[in-house]
């Protein structure tokens, strides 16, 4: 009698997670590059849409198995990463992370230079150790290269790179900048006809979004916009039991007790670094009363924000909207104290412990503080005296930061605080003379512009994986690991398929490329700088964020990691495994 269970096991999952790799950057590859061709996607009821987005692609891929339908799931939720903070870098991420992943799993052959540097009995977890240890040395070199936006070009360059050379559209994104600044937020949205126009606020940003989708007021856009809100400040997560009791008190003040008695709701915004579960008695009754009113065409104003892990911005923007942030106490003695003279909030005077803005616009990665109360003079449009002092101070701290010469990581927090603080917001629209062209154009501008964000805050090198791939070159001359010589050989490859795809090549790996793409490699390893398929030279245009290689080489670093380290997989049941004998 046989026994089926829903185990899959290392052998037969190595061979599928191989197979479904190589199906997956097969197809990617098709779009890799400037010369990249489109794809054209078809779903039930809805017309064609053609892409050349790496990520757009891989979410549109599907398996009959359930094994390799969860790759490629986990595939488009770690390169989610890439699209959220620097555009689009899946088709990189991916085809490195299959080409590294090939090397480990076939115990390829090296390079014969460096054959005695290889020990492939290494165990799975320390194969994973090594890799991650590279990426962050290798993060820290590219980022200490980093190169600061200085002109408008610089920004048009990066774009123009960004949208596959649409010159127009890079002239829209760098005219964005130039009359608002390198501080600027664009937040790129479709407009409903054949136009590009933009819209021009001014408020604060932070990189956080929304907790839960039902907050979301406007499905178009999918975001919660929550007009004159009060805004609540948690400086610590709301995990204990007063907290949670904070929390529910301004819930049922502001909304649940105005929608029982028939009164007005007070528009509430909630900000803070984390909740734990133990909330759900509170927002579980919330989410199904939010739920029931959409259902009726009635949106409750409310929005919890999470995971705003940057303290400094938190209690920046808390300042500037005048509120009082509540937080946990260590000594009850000293808590009491504060609320008898009125410092600290209780259950009961809870509610009057906000803040306001004109409103609070919350995406799913990030939100917008249009005009908080205190960054005008009351009554003009000039900025406040306190608003302008805290920006001082901050630009003061950062001009010490670099003179002292601290680490990039203080500087870079400096940064991102004055960015927050100083990013007047800009919404572009984006249109298109039919539905198709518009989302094409929607796609490249997203992409550019989250490049030149990136590019504004952190600064900028070279684009093409260039950045990266010079890092490993070097690394490579004297390897003291073998796992260095399997990602510098794998960004050869990978740099053999993009070269190769300007000459109407994809070849499967360096040693197979032809003689021109090899010469154009050469030309990189010799200048340190990335061809321009366009112009067929070494010229210098070809610029993206600092952290796009990082941010792919994070991505790397996770799927490789979590590949080489499971050895089994388990179906739903043992009637969803198709994979045993």
């Amino acid at each position: 009698m046989h026994i089926y269970s829903n185990i899959v096991e290392q052998k037969t999952l190595h061979e599928q997670t191989m197979a479904v790799l190589q199906i997956i950057a097969d197809s990617l590859v098709t779009s890799f590059g400037p010369y990249g061709s489109a794809t054209q996607i078809k779903k039930d009821d809805i017309l064609p849409k053609f892409t050349k987005d790496g990520h757009t692609i891989l979410k549109n891929i599907y398996f009959n198995g359930t094994l390799e339908m969860s790759i490629r799931e986990v595939l488009e939720d770690l390169t989610s990463h890439v699209v959220k903070n620097v555009g689009d870098g899946t088709t990189s991420a991916i085809l490195l992370s299959q080409l590294i992943y090939k090397r480990l799993a076939t115990k390829c052959e090296p390079n014969r230079d460096n054959a005695e540097i290889y020990n492939w009995h290494l165990p799975p977890a320390e194969l994973e150790r090594q890799l991650n240890e590279l990426v962050k040395r290798a993060s820290e070199t590219i980022m200490s290269q980093t190169r600061e936006i200085q002109t408008y070009e610089d920004i048009h360059k990066i774009a123009l790179i960004s949208t596959n050379n649409n010159e127009e559209m890079a002239e829209l994104i760098s005219g964005i900048y130039m009359e608002n600044g390198t501080d600027v937020y664009i937040d790129v949205k479709r407009s409903m006809d054949s136009q590009d126009y933009i819209k021009i606020f001014d408020g604060m940003t932070l990189d956080a979004g929304y907790a839960d989708k039902v907050f979301v007021t406007n499905e178009a856009e999918s975001t919660a916009e929550i007009n004159a809100p009060k805004i609540y400040f948690f400086e610590d997560p709301i995990d204990t039991p007063e907290m949670i009791n904070f929390f529910s008190a301004i819930i049922y003040h502001n909304i649940m007790e105005p929608l029982k008695d028939r009164r007005e709701l007070t528009p509430t915004v909630i900000m803070c670094p984390k909740v734990s579960s133990d909330i759900a008695a509170v927002m579980d009754p919330l989410v199904k009363t939010m739920m029931n009113a959409k259902a009726n065409n009635f949106n409750i104003p409310f929005c919890l924000v999470s995971d705003i892990y940057k303290k400094e911005v938190l209690m920046d923007l808390a300042n500037l909207c005048d509120a009082r942030t509540v937080r946990k106490y260590i000594s009850l003695e000293q808590q009491e104290k504060d609320q008898e003279k009125g410092d600290a909030p209780t259950v009961d005077t809870i509610v009057d412990w906000c803040g306001t803005a004109d409103a609070v616009v919350a995406g799913y990665n990030k939100t917008k503080i249009i005009n908080p109360k205190l960054m005008y003079k009351e009554g003009t449009t000039e900025f406040s005296d306190f608003y302008k002092s805290i920006i001082n101070n901050l630009e003061m701290q950062l001009g010490q930061a670099k003179q002292d010469g601290k680490n990039l990581n203080d500087i870079g927090n400096l940064r991102r605080r004055i960015h927050s603080m100083k990013a007047n917001m800009v919404d572009l629209y984006i249109g298109g003379s039919t539905p198709e062209e518009r989302d094409n154009r929607f796609d490249a501008a997203e992409d550019a512009v989250l490049n030149c964000m990136s590019a504004a805050e952190h600064g900028y090198g070279w684009g093409a994986n260039i950045q990266a791939f010079n890092v490993f070159h070097e690394l490579h001359k004297n390897p003291d690991t073998g796992i260095i010589s399997v990602v510098y050989n794998s960004y050869l490859d990978l740099l053999a398929k993009l070269y190769g795809s300007s000459l109407g090549e994809v070849p499967s790996s360096y040693s197979e490329a032809s003689d021109e793409v090899k010469d154009m490699i050469k030309t990189t390893i010799e200048t340190k700088t990335p061809i321009n398929l366009r112009t067929g030279e070494a010229d210098g245009l070809v610029l993206s964020s600092i952290k796009s290689d990082i941010t792919v080489l994070d991505i790397v670093a996770n799927v490789v990691g979590m590949l080489v380290t499971t050895k089994q997989f388990l179906c739903q049941s043992p009637a969803h495994n198709i994979y045993k004998d």
